[in-house]
């Protein structure tokens, strides 16, 4: 490959060989005639130093550098990159966006990180030093290779709920894209409009789904359904009561992530609107775990009715109990080696939504997935061998996840069903709506930035404690490593 700088020297050659070729007109001897031979060798000193420079590879850092005047300076993990090892980055303050590198890391990688990162330069040799805390741009999201936790930006009326009434104790409407192509969101939010239909917000272009999805929330005591379109709108499927909105527990695979499966369905069970839902089916992830969309009709609705037969490679590893919407109130959807399940007290039969369901499957309990089981209090048991034990995990993509089904304990806000470590547990308080005994149950988990003894607690706040499910909650895990 010719350097850049030969490439400087051959092409000014040529230039000065075209000019001895050609007559001198008087137009061109009169505009030379004034013409410094010294200033010349300068110029021609000055370009064989930037010729030099463009040569090297931290070039970008070196101006990048020259323009804040000291040896730190921000970039961009290039998008392409999962790590850990060595990586191409984009400088934010060189004069135009280049890619340069592989430089290698000096602080720690996290798959879950921002990609936004701090260099450092030791020695005239550029380093990553870590991520950052930079927020992602809410309105392009990662479509410039951002990545990390970035605030949603509400609409109508919609505030934090910290913004609301001046409560500190809970998560604000936040976002992420994790390298597996998983986007999660989290928050409490009041106070905007709560007509059907209404956008309370517009996720970027990269975190929105392959078909709408109707996912479970938490509405100041009601369980209730939101939906988010292919253009990333966020709204509620009919009208909310007027109190706070839970995000919380909202995950998908972004569009072109996932390679959707159809499901077979059974006993009368048919697609609702596939056109706007898309065909229920499912999608098994790296880590194990099988993703799915899609609405049901319901056929036959006695209690443990397959609604959708499973291959042996994506059904769970044991009986399983997930949230769902039915009918735009509670429901539940059960899994189990003979597929997925209707199950009692499930609300109405106009419909009820997949896109909460996610199945841990026996490829989802080995390899990378180091799962933590957390010790009892207060009287809480597992429910027994013939259903999941609980169980958390931070994936290593960074989500945060649970399993199991547990019994008998205290309920109440502030009552300890266990502990989660701070390494796994969001970073302020998460609202999740889950089946308990057949009904609406709410299940907080305490961030661990609480500052009073609360800090990663979870509790049964309401429901029956004669089971109540961890089974596919998932959750932002906080900003700590």
């Amino acid at each position: 490959m010719v350097s850049k700088r030969a490439r400087v020297g051959r092409n000014l050659g040529t230039r000065i060989n075209d000019l001895d070729s050609r007559a001198m007109t008087a137009d061109i001897k009169s505009r030379t005639s004034d013409i410094d031979v010294d200033d010349i060798t300068s110029r021609i000193e000055s370009l064989e130093a930037e010729t030099s420079n463009l040569n090297s590879p931290n070039y970008r850092a070196e101006q990048d550098a020259a323009y804040l005047g000291n040896e730190r300076a921000t970039a961009i993990l290039d998008a392409a990159y999962v790590g850990p090892g060595p990586a191409n980055v984009y400088f934010t303050l060189a004069p135009s966006f280049e890619l340069n590198g592989p430089y290698e890391w000096k602080g720690q990688y996290y798959p879950w990180g921002n990609r936004v990162v701090n260099m450092v330069r030791q020695n005239g040799t550029w380093f990553i030093e870590g991520h950052t805390g930079e927020m992602m741009n809410p309105e392009v999201g990662n479509t410039q290779g951002y990545g990390g936790v970035g605030e949603i930006k509400l609409l109508n009326g919609w505030k934090t709920y910290s913004e609301y009434n001046g409560s500190n104790t809970y998560v604000n409407a936040r976002m992420q894209k994790l390298s597996s192509g998983i986007v999660v969101l989290s928050g409490l939010i009041q106070g905007g409009t709560l007509t059907s239909g209404t956008t309370i917000a517009t996720l970027p272009v990269g975190m929105r789904p392959d078909s709408t999805m109707i996912f479970a929330s938490y509405n100041g005591g009601n369980w209730r359904g939101v939906g988010i379109s292919t253009s990333g709108n966020i709204y509620p499927i009919i009208n909310m009561a007027d109190s706070y909105i839970s995000l919380d527990g909202i995950a998908f695979p972004a569009a072109g992530t996932a390679t959707w499966t159809d499901l077979t369905l059974a006993n009368g069970y048919t697609a609702y609107n596939p056109t706007t839902y898309g065909n229920p089916g499912y999608w098994k992830d790296g880590y194990g775990f099988v993703w799915f969309r899609g609405m049901l009709v319901p056929g036959t609705t006695t209690s443990d009715t397959v609604m959708a037969t499973l291959p042996e490679s994506v059904q769970p590893f044991i009986a399983e109990h997930h949230t769902a919407v039915s009918s735009n109130a509670y429901g539940c959807v059960g899994a189990s080696s003979a597929g997925l399940l209707w199950k009692t007290g499930n609300t109405g039969t106009t419909y009820i939504s997949l896109a909460n369901t996610t199945i841990v499957t026996s490829a989802a309990m080995t390899g990378t997935n180091n799962w933590f089981t957390p010790t009892f209090q207060n009287g809480w048991l597992n429910y027994g061998t013939s259903h999941t034990s609980f169980g958390l995990l931070r994936r290593g993509d960074g989500l945060g996840m649970a399993k199991g089904l547990v019994r008998s304990g205290t309920v109440g806000s502030n009552v300890r069903i266990a502990t989660i470590p701070p390494r796994i547990s969001p970073s302020m308080t998460c609202l999740f709506p889950r089946p308990a005994a057949g009904a609406a149950g709410r299940i907080d988990v305490w961030g661990h930035r609480m500052v009073n003894t609360d800090a990663g607690m979870t509790n049964l706040n309401s429901g029956n404690n004669g089971w109540v499910s961890y089974d596919g909650m998932k959750w932002l895990v906080g900003e700590n490593t």
